[in-house]
This record gives structure tokens, sequence and C-alpha cells, in this order.
């Protein structure tokens, strides 16, 4: 059970660190957040995909986004973890713009 835990906090260790190569600006709990839901899957950060997914939000959303804010590298994350990274962000999209019609927008939302 020890040897587990030492594993995944290697683990948790190295997928902040591929982390701080793609999102170089963001703060550290970010990195840690980000890599961590790599780490729930057992998964490493695969970066070429992240920045990939990283551009994604860049083309798909305007300049003054949330999307583009603090939450970012999570949300790259996500989608980086999704077997369709495109559809989801693109579903990820449609679901926000519903959910601003009703409810305040905000990086929370």
């Amino acid at each position: 059970m020890r040897e587990e835990i030492l594993k995944k906090c290697e683990l948790l260790i190295e997928n902040r660190d591929k982390m701080k190569e793609v999102f170089s600006w963001d703060g550290g709990m970010l990195w840690l957040a980000s890599g961590a839901m790599y780490t729930t899957k057992g998964r490493k950060v695969d970066t070429e995909r992240l920045q990939h997914c990283k551009n994604l939000i860049k083309e798909q959303t305007g300049v003054f986004s949330n999307f583009r804010g603090n939450v970012r590298s999570a949300v790259a994350s996500m989608i980086a973890l999704s077997d369709t990274p495109e559809q989801m962000l693109a579903d990820g999209l449609v679901v926000h713009k519903l959910l601003k019609k009703d409810l305040h927008d905000s990086a929370f939302l």
C-alpha cells in the first residue's frame, strides 16, 4: 500500500512539472490541480497533446473568454484526457453559452 502511494506521489510531481512546461505563466496550485487530473487517471501528461488542446482553446474562444483565464490549464487538461478533445471543447462551449443565459457570466461558471 505504501509503495502504491509513493508511486502516485511521484507521478503527481512528474505531472505537475510537465504542466509547468506547457503553462509556464500559471501558478503552482493550477499546475498541481491540473497534474492531479492526470494522476487520478493513472496517466502521464502528454505535453504535445496538452499544447494542442491549449491551442484549441485559443482558436475556439474569443480574446476575453473565461476559458482563456485562470481555468485554461484545467480545461485544457480535461479535454486532453478525453478521447475526442475537439468535441469535448465544442460541447463545453455550447453548455457554457446556455448557462450564461440564466446565470451571471464569470470564470466560475
